[in-house]
């Protein structure tokens, strides 16, 4: 979390070669994909696998900080959309 939070912060100061490089420092790979992203997904999202939280970090109006937009174990809704591995999780 803590690379990432440092990838974040070289991304606002437009540092952007360093950032890609810690980036693939760390094991970050970027790869098209023909499948569209699931509903919590955006650019500069960090998801933790444990919790199921999602964050928010791109620069934004809440002072460029990490800001929570959902959780895929709790949140039918994510950004407005429906999440559909809810119920699915639920289920399990």
């Amino acid at each position: 979390m803590e690379k990432l939070r440092q990838i974040h912060q070289l991304g606002v100061e437009g540092r952007e070669e360093e950032a890609m490089r810690l980036f693939h420092e760390i094991g970050g790979t970027v790869e098209k994909s023909s499948e569209p992203l699931p509903p919590w997904s955006e650019l500069g999202d960090i998801w933790s696998e444990e919790d199921g939280e999602i964050w928010n970090v791109e620069a934004c109006h809440h002072g460029g900080k990490s800001v929570y937009v959902g959780n895929i174990f709790k949140d039918p809704i994510i950004r407005g959309k429906e999440n559909p591995y809810f119920n699915l999780v639920r289920q399990i």
